[in-house]
């Protein structure tokens, strides 16, 4: 006689449609979670690799061909892709996203999803869908128990009343944790809702005579949902302080699940990564014989839900696969939440470098605001900054020294001179011609008076000397303007003004200016001093100068002269000051511009630096008040 066979298992779906049961609940799940979501489908892959008909879920209408396209972009690259959509009439389609639906190592399905979301929005649900199509591969891949079939009718007694109802298998158990109770959980409105339904689902899947879920944040454990309403974690009692223990060492320690004891009710050894002391010194109290603890990441806040579960009896038998497949399916919850409340690039740089961690770095910014506040306070140096331009200490101006034709110029403005060179030059040809005249007559006088000497004529004698004095006079006069003639320079100095070039060939007057001449042995600095720190100068305070063109070097200044009334010529009715400096640098040049700082006695630096900003606001105000 041939008994019934064992019962037989149903392989993964094949090519056709998603259970319906399965896509409603996928559908619904990712629904919550979006309300942007406008599209919602999974074609199947056939044999030959593309894509069946289209069907959006739950409606059963057609799906944009965007999407289709997007679609055989994912079966390609066999991997998550987003894509712009363009916008339809009746849909404005801004995202669309795919992804391969792998079960059991094959490729079954795209499952296709388009939100009314742009492109940065869209990526932060994409996270979510990514995770629920994992989810619904693990559904699809579960095994499912097939009916067995009737046996063959033998020489039974019971044959002859018919042929008997072969036994059915009961179906397995659901798993604690489901890949619909996650989706569930992700789509739940709220943190209220998620921790309800999280402390709901660990409930029945424990059956716990007492449970407390509790918010752990920076070592501080607040109390979400309980079965007592007194409070479940009392700090006068052991038991109290034996609970917060375990709850803030599950909270610290990295891992999903814990439990108590060491043995399971068979007495086989349990996986030592889920044993955990404190659990182990809750169970030895008074009333608890196991305690399980739950510890997951929060979906949208910084700490973490502890789930702590007590019984009063040692389960049985069947509690293990519960504990083995929460062992399993929490971590990867607990990845999907970190997933959702980060992003991948975020979380993955706070890995990389701490100090990218907001929280970590408080102490720190804390600590450089007390330096920072300490630092304004200390007192320093008061400075008062202002434009400064370098003048010769003495300018000299050259004029024309006689009546005359500028017949040469050899400089420029801007040039430099030394000592000795010539200028400018006058026309000297009537001068030439009149020395010689006066020479030539000089000699002739010499001769009558020698003739008159010779005659011993005394009258004669007297009329030459005085010619010979008049001549000689001339001489010397003419040689005086031939002098004159020639402009030269009495000192190293800088041609500040006098572009005497067009003027070549044009008579000049003696006394008309031609050029103004610095000497390079002494400079000064003129400084222009805003009208609110011109009380902070008096003669005497030292300084400090750095030039436009000599950035990388400073020169002492002190202050000589200061101006008794604003400078006329000034737009914002500065003073104007003169402070002499030390020295004098090679590369100096009279109309050089820099920076000074001129020492004005000391202040805090709140001070220094609000200083302009409290004047300013105080003027502005007295303007608008009426």
């Amino acid at each position: 006689m041939n008994g019934p066979g064992p019962a037989a298992v149903t392989p993964p779906p094949r090519p056709g449609m998603l259970p319906g049961a399965l896509a409603g609940q996928w559908h619904d799940a990712l629904a919550g979670a979006e309300p942007h979501l406008l599209v919602l489908a999974c074609p199947f892959v056939g044999p030959d690799g593309r894509l069946a008909a289209a069907i959006a879920i739950p409606d059963g209408g057609p799906v944009p061909e965007a999407l289709e396209d997007l679609a055989r972009i994912a079966l390609d690259r066999g991997q998550l892709k987003l894509a712009a959509l363009p916008p339809l009439p009746d849909a404005p389609l801004r995202t669309g996203m795919a992804i391969p639906l792998v079960v059991a190592g094959q490729t079954l399905a795209i499952a296709l999803a388009a939100v009314a979301l742009r492109m940065p929005d869209a990526t932060r649900f994409a996270a979510t869908f990514e995770i629920s199509v994992h989810r619904l591969a693990e559904a699809l891949a579960a095994p499912r128990p097939a009916p067995r079939p009737e046996p063959r009718p033998g020489p039974s007694p019971r044959a002859a009343s018919g042929p008997a109802e072969a036994p059915v298998a009961p179906d397995a158990p659901p798993p604690p944790l489901s890949a619909a109770d996650c989706l569930a959980l992700l789509a739940a409105p709220g943190e209220a809702g998620f921790t309800q339904g999280l402390y709901e689902r660990l409930g029945t899947a424990l059956s716990p005579d007492f449970a407390v879920l509790a918010r752990v944040r920076r070592g501080r454990i607040k109390i979400v949902r309980s079965t007592v309403r007194q409070d479940p974690l009392p700090r006068g009692s052991r038991l109290g302080q034996a609970r917060r223990a375990a709850i803030l060492a599950l909270a610290g320690s990295g891992r999903a699940i814990v439990v108590s004891g060491h043995e399971d009710a068979a007495g086989a050894p349990r996986d030592p990564a889920l044993v955990d002391l404190d659990l182990g010194v809750l169970a030895s109290g008074e009333g608890v014989a196991e305690a399980v603890a739950v510890a997951l990441p929060e979906r949208h806040g910084k700490g973490e839900l502890v789930y702590l579960a007590e019984r009063a009896e040692r389960p049985g038998p069947d509690f293990e696969p519960v504990l083995r497949r929460l062992a399993t399916d929490l971590p990867a919850f607990a990845t999907t939440l970190l997933a959702l409340r980060k992003k991948p690039g975020r979380e993955a740089a706070s890995r990389r470098n701490p100090w990218l961690d907001p929280f970590a770095l408080r102490p720190w910014l804390a600590l450089g605001g007390v330096a920072l506040l300490v630092w304004l306070l200390l007192p320093a140096p008061f400075m008062i900054v202002a434009e400064a331009t370098l003048r010769s200490r003495d300018e000299t101006s050259v004029v024309a020294t006689r009546d005359g034709f500028l017949t040469a110029v050899n400089v420029r403005p801007g040039e430099t001179v030394r000592a000795g060179t010539l200028i400018a030059e006058f026309d000297t040809r009537e001068l030439l011609l009149r020395q010689s005249r006066t020479d030539a007559q000089l000699a002739q006088a010499r001769s009558r008076r020698e003739g008159a000497a010779a005659g011993f004529n005394t009258a004669a004698l007297r009329v030459t000397d005085a010619e010979i004095d008049a001549l000689e006079a001339e001489r010397d006069l003419v040689a005086l303007l031939l002098e004159q003639s020639r402009i030269v320079a009495n000192e190293d100095s800088v041609i500040v003004s006098g572009d005497m070039a067009d003027r070549i060939g044009s008579a000049m007057r003696r006394g008309e200016m031609m050029f103004r001449l610095a000497p390079l042995t002494a400079f000064v600095a003129s400084i222009d001093v805003p009208q609110q720190d011109i009380l902070e100068i008096e003669a005497g305070q030292p300084g400090t100068l750095r030039l436009t063109a000599l950035p990388f070097e400073t020169f002492p200044v002190a202050v000589e002269r200061v101006a008794p009334s604003a400078d006329s010529e000034s737009q914002t009715g500065a003073f104007n000051i003169r402070a002499g400096i030390e020295g004098a640098h090679p590369s100096f040049r009279p109309g050089m511009k820099g920076v000074v700082h001129i020492e004005a006695g000391e202040t805090v630096r709140i001070w220094t630096l609000t200083r302009d900003l409290v004047f300013w606001l105080r003027m502005a105000l007295w303007r608008w008040i009426p």
